[in-house]
This record gives C-alpha cells, sequence and structure tokens, in this order.
C-alpha cells in the first residue's frame, strides 16, 4: 500500500485520510521526516492492538525502538534508500517486539507523503501482521524435510544429508555406510491394537534411535515401520558392526504403553561406501537387501551386503514375479500325504500338500515358494484353490 502526494492536501482530503487511517484493517503510523526524533505523530488502533501498546505509550516509540537488533541495520538501509530518493516506497517481512515481549512478525510498507497535518514532509508505515502466515510457512518446510510423526529426517531430507555425506567421504576418501532397520511385530501390533499404539511404538523407536547414535550418524524415517541410519565415518566394518549391535539391543528392550509391555525386534542391513555403492540410490538399494537376508537368519540380527545377497534377491524377485502367473497358469499340483491311526493301522485321511511345478524348473520346494505366496498376498487366492 502507498501514499503519495505531490501536493498538500485540501481540508477534505485530509479529513477522509483520517478516517481510513483510523479504520484501516492493517497497523499505520505517520513519522515527520524532519523533526530531530524519530517517535511517531499518530498511530492507529489497529497498530496499537498488534504491538500491545495504548497509543500515549506507542507515540513515545519509533520503528527501531520495536525491531530486534538484528534487524535494525536492514530497516535503516531502508529509510536511507527512501529519504535518499531512490525509491518512494520500500516493503520487507521483519520481527517487531511487542508490549509483552512475544516477538511477531509483521510486513512493512514506508511511503512518502508530503506535508500531512502542518509537516514538511512526512513517512507513512504500514505494518500488517503476519505471524500466523510464517507459522504456517515454517511448518510447511518442517513437513518436507522432517517425519511429522518421529521427528526425524524424512526421505527428503534424508536424502540430501545421505548425498552430503558422499560427497564428503569421497573428497577426503573415507568410509561411510548406510543401514536399513526393519522393525519385526510392528504390522502385527498396528493391526491388532490400533494405530494410536503403532504411532506411540514409533515415536519411542525414533527417540532410542536417535539416542543410542554416534553425534555424527544421522538417523532417518524412510516411511512406515522402516528406519535409517547414515554412519557419516566408518574407519572399520567393526564400528558399524559395534552400532548395529547397540541398535537392536536398544529396540529389543521392551516398550510399556499404556502400563502394558510390548517388545520389538529388528534386522538391519549395512551397505558401505565405496564398496558396495557410490551412489544413494545403489547403498540404500544394498542395505535394503541385506535387512531382507538378515531376517531370513532370524530376529534382532544384521548383514553386510554382499554381491551374493543381490544373486539371491534377483532370483527370488523372479520367484515372486513367476507366482503371479502360477495360478492362472493351473501350475500347481496337490500331493497327498495319508494320516494312519496308530492303534488300528489305518488309513485315517489325507493331508494335501500344495507343490509348484515352474516350467523349466521342476518342483519347486515349499521353503521356496510359500513365504512368498504370503509375501506377495497370494496364499488365499492358493488356499481357495
Amino acid at each position: 500500500m502507498s501514499i503519495i502526494e505531490p501536493q498538500r492536501p485540501s481540508t477534505g482530503s485530509e479529513s477522509r485520510f483520517r478516517i481510513a487511517f483510523e479504520q484501516a484493517g492493517v497497523g499505520m503510523a505517520i513519522q515527520d521526516i524532519n523533526a530531530e526524533d524519530t517517535h511517531w505523530l499518530h498511530v492507529n488502533q489497529k497498530l496499537c492492538d498488534i504491538l500491545g501498546y495504548d497509543s500515549k505509550d506507542l507515540l513515545q516509540k519509533s520503528l527501531l525502538d520495536l525491531v530486534p537488533r538484528h534487524d535494525q541495520k536492514g530497516l535503516l538501509d531502508y529509510y536511507q534508500k527512501l529519504l535518499g530518493g531512490e525509491t518512494p516506497q520500500a516493503a520487507r517481512e521483519c520481527q517487531y517486539i511487542r508490549k509483552d515481549g512475544k516477538i511477531i512478525w509483521g510486513r512493512l510498507t514506508l511511503s512518502m507523503a508530503d506535508g500531512f497535518e502542518g509537516t514538511s514532509g512526512s513517512i507513512i508505515s504500514i505494518i500488517e501482521d503476519i505471524t500466523e502466515q510464517k507459522k504456517l510457512e515454517v511448518k510447511l518446510l518442517y513437513l518436507a524435510h522432517y517425519d511429522d510423526l518421529t521427528g526425524l529426517p524424512n526421505r527428503v531430507m534424508f536424502s540430501d544429508r545421505l548425498n552430503q555425506t558422499l560427497a564428503l567421504a569421497q573428497r577426503n576418501e573415507w568410509t561411510c555406510g548406510i543401514m536399513i532397520i526393519g522393525l519385526d511385530r510392528f504390522k502385527f501390533i498396528n493391526d491388532t491394537r490400533g494405530y494410536g499404539i503403532g504411532d506411540a511404538l514409533l515415536r519411542e523407536i525414533a527417540g532410542r534411535l536417535s539416542s543410542a547414535l554416534r553425534t555424527e550418524d544421522v538417523p532417518g524415517r524412510l516411511g512406515g515401520e522402516d528406519f535409517a541410519v547414515i554412519l557419516n565415518k566408518v574407519s572399520t566394518p567393526q564400528d558399524a558392526m559395534t552400532v548395529a549391535q547397540k541398535l537392536i539391543s536398544t529396540i529389543a528392550q521392551p516398550v510399556v504403553i499404556n502400563s502394558e509391555e510390548m517388545f520389538l525386534s529388528a534386522n538391519i542391513g549395512i551397505a558401505l561406501y565405496p564398496a558396495n555403492g557410490t551412489d544413494q540410490n545403489a547403498l540404500i538399494g544394498n542395505a535394503t537387501v541385506a535387512m531382507q537376508r538378515s531376517r531370513e537368519d532370524g530376529k534382532n540380527t544384521f548383514q553386510f551386503y554382499n554381491a551374493e545377497m543381490n544373486a539371491r534377491a534377483h532370483e527370488k524377485l523372479q520367484l515372486a514375479n513367476q507366482l503371479h502367473r502360477a495360478l492362472d497358469n493351473d501350475e500347481f499340483i496337490l500331493h497327498y500325504q495319508p494320516k494312519i491311526a496308530v492303534g488300528t493301522r489305518k488309513v485315517s485321511g489325507v493331508e494335501a500338500l500344495l507343490r509348484w511345478q515352474r516350467p523349466g524348473a521342476g518342483l519347486v520346494p515349499p521353503y521356496q515358494f510359500i513365504p512368498l505366496l504370503e509375501d506377495t498376498g497370494l496364499m488365499g487366492p492358493v488356499t481357495e484353490w
């Protein structure tokens, strides 16, 4: 908003201006350019409301009295541009100190006006309270980089920090690493006890990760129950092993929610730069493969990535893809195993055992494809078959 009057306003226009000044929905103040002090001559009620002063107290203040020290130089620069004729109007956002000491944000517009109420020249200050807008901006910025539930870096922020770590490791020729942490039993607890309990568990685990890690390491939540850690500098693989063992032990401690004790276990996959990848996609992918291999070995274990794991993971993916077509292609068969009553030695029934006749590979052992049926959601349709 700008008010520029090249000629002294008439009495009628002054009257209209005063009405607009007093009833404005933004804070307004008038200052005499040539006065020896910088105090305001007039302030409206809206400005009093914004800054928490009554008009008598506020007229003893200048704009510089109401901004934090770090904002004063920038504000003076705007005054100089205005008074030096570089611009007829200057606008900026800055903070203000209310009478109660609370800091608020305001959008300030300074404008030149000629001869208001007997002055030879005036500066009109317009202040709009944008505190809530600033809070929203901060919140949106936070949500763009941090997980709202746990407060840990989200996937975007984690990716950025990992890129920085890799660049530093490359420049200094040292080793860094990444851990992917999968929680066991979380889905069961979340489904049976409710999302409120599940959220409380995730917050607790996030806090434990943060407190258990080295200062230089960075935890993050990639989504769901999957967490990750950037190992900033790893002198030897033993360093990574020590961190993994500490995290597993920390997560395994009971969690008490609503007086109920709950237990989680974790599996961790570890990939190191540069041995297991030189970019974040390779490292995250390989650490995930290692975590999945760790799950096959049991709960509360960790695994370092190696090339053999990748081959196994690729084979597992192929099996899963072919399983999706196996039912439609009539590739499943049943073998019947008799049940013998010990007392009479007679057949009392049979068990139906599922077998998969994989094209070009023969019968696939049940231990290879039954877990995949569960993971891919095909167990229900195959059971009905």
